[in-house]
């Protein structure tokens, strides 16, 4: 069923928990993502920082989308509904 919603999705948000490193897990699934468009939310904006924006745009690319949130505190949630109508109204995959 997973497979079938990101094939079908428009926009992908990777939620990627900032006060942690990243694992393989999250790196696999991420290059998984390559040929869709994704913006990542570093969730736990609220902790110290492990994961940042910084650090996954030097993995990842330089054009990748990345908002700091923070859901308990629903700190970043209007950053991250800019960044998903961006990737939405952006017609190529760049800048993902």
């Amino acid at each position: 069923r997973t497979r079938r919603a990101v094939r079908l999705a428009d926009v992908i948000i990777f939620v990627v928990d900032g006060a942690r490193a990243l694992e393989k897990a999250d790196e696999k699934i991420f290059r998984a993502l390559n040929k869709k468009k994704v913006v990542v939310a570093l969730n736990k904006s609220d902790r110290k920082s492990v994961t940042t924006t910084e650090k996954l745009q030097k993995k990842f690319g330089a054009g990748l989308r990345a908002v700091s949130t923070s859901a308990t505190r629903n700190k970043g949630l209007d950053d991250l509904k800019a960044a998903v109508l961006t990737a939405i109204s952006s017609g190529s995959m760049e800048g993902r």
